[in-house]
C-alpha cells in the first residue's frame, strides 16, 4: 500500500500507509485529511480503524469511544464546527446503521439527535458553505433498496432537504464546487451503473436543479468516493479505478492529471468541448486508455 499525491502528477510518497481497504469512509479539513473504517477483501472483515493525513505522515488515532467496525460509511468535516461527522454504514452482511458520530479533534462521540436519517450505507457528504450544514444524499438500506432523500446536519439535528426534483441514488458522489458555489451531486443515470452516462446536480434553497453535461456520450465507471471538490477552485476533480478527470465550468481546460494506476499511460483528449463561456460543465479526459475511450463513445 502506498500513498499518492497529485500535483499535476502522481508521485508515490514510499511512506508508511492505513492497511489496504475498500469503502472507507474520507474527508479533509483545514489541516488534516481523514480516513475511517472500510473493508479488508484479504481478511474478509469490516476495519474500525481511524487514521490522519498533515501532509506528511499518517496517523493511526485511537480513542477512547470511536464508531464500531463498518464498510461503505461516509463522513465529511463539518467547517462551521470544525468537527468531523460520520453517519451510518454497513456492520455486517445484512446491517445497516443510521448513528451519527462527532470527532471533535480528541474523540469520537456518538450524537442522538431528535430526527436522523434511515439507516444506509454508501451515501454520499459534503459540507454546504452556503447553508453551513452538513449535506447528505441517498444511500442503499438496510434492504438493498436505493434512497434518493437529501438531508441537512446543523451540529445538533437533521432535517429532511425537500426538493420538486429528485436525482436518481445511484453512486452518488458529492461535494462543494468552489466555482459554482453549491454543493454539487455527480451521480450514474440509473441502476446500469457505469454503462450510462453520469449526471449532475447543484443543491439550492429550493431543492437539486440539473446541470447539463458539456461533453454527451462519455460514460465513465466513476467510483462512489471518486470525488473532490473545495478547496479546488476550477471545479470538480472526479477519479475512477485509473485516471483523473476534471468538471469546470464553462470552457474546458486542458491538464495533464495523469493516471493513478499508469501514470505512463498515452495522452488522449475528448474530441468534444463546450462553447467559450457556456455555463455547462466541461469534462477535460487525458492520459485515458484507448480502448476505454472509443467504448464510452459508441
Amino acid at each position: 500500500v502506498d500513498t499518492l499525491r497529485w500535483a499535476g502528477a502522481w508521485t508515490a510518497l514510499g511512506i508508511p500507509s492505513p492497511p489496504l481497504r475498500i469503502g472507507e469512509a474520507a474527508c479533509t479539513g483545514p489541516t488534516h485529511a481523514f480516513v475511517f473504517g472500510g473493508f479488508d477483501n484479504n481478511l474478509f472483515s469490516a476495519l474500525g480503524d481511524f487514521w490522519s493525513w498533515n501532509g506528511a505522515v499518517w496517523t493511526n488515532i485511537v480513542t477512547a469511544n470511536a464508531p464500531s467496525a463498518r464498510f461503505d460509511v461516509e463522513m465529511a468535516f463539518d467547517w462551521g464546527r470544525g468537527e468531523v461527522v460520520l453517519f451510518g454504514g454497513a456492520t455486517g452482511s445484512a446491517a445497516v446503521s443510521n448513528e451519527t458520530w462527532v470527532f471533535d479533534g480528541t474523540n469520537w462521540n456518538l450524537r442522538l439527535p431528535a430526527t436522523s436519517p434511515p439507516a444506509r450505507s454508501g451515501q454520499a457528504m459534503t459540507y454546504d458553505f452556503g447553508r453551513g450544514q452538513v449535506i447528505l444524499f441517498g444511500g442503499g438500506s438496510a434492504t438493498g433498496g436505493g434512497l434518493a432523500d437529501t438531508w441537512a446536519w446543523d451540529g445538533t439535528n437533521w432535517s429532511m432537504i425537500a426538493s420538486s426534483v429528485t436525482p436518481n441514488g445511484v453512486a452518488p458522489m458529492l461535494a462543494w464546487d468552489a466555482s459554482r458555489q453549491a454543493a454539487t451531486l455527480v451521480t450514474w443515470q440509473s441502476a446500469l451503473g457505469f454503462l450510462t452516462p453520469i449526471q449532475a446536480w447543484t443543491l439550492s434553497g429550493q431543492g437539486w436543479t440539473p446541470v447539463g453535461l458539456g461533453v454527451t456520450g462519455l460514460r465513465w465507471p466513476l467510483g462512489p468516493d471518486g470525488i473532490a471538490g473545495f478547496p479546488y477552485a476550477k471545479g470538480l476533480l472526479l477519479a475512477d479505478s485509473r485516471n483523473l478527470y476534471s468538471l469546470s465550468v464553462g470552457q474546458a481546460e486542458l491538464e495533464h492529471y495523469g493516471s493513478s494506476c499508469t501514470p505512463g499511460a498515452t495522452d488522449l483528449t475528448a474530441g468534444e468541448w463546450p462553447r467559450l463561456g457556456a455555463a455547462s460543465f466541461g469534462i477535460d479526459v487525458v492520459r485515458a486508455e484507448l480502448r476505454r475511450l472509443q467504448e464510452s463513445l459508441l
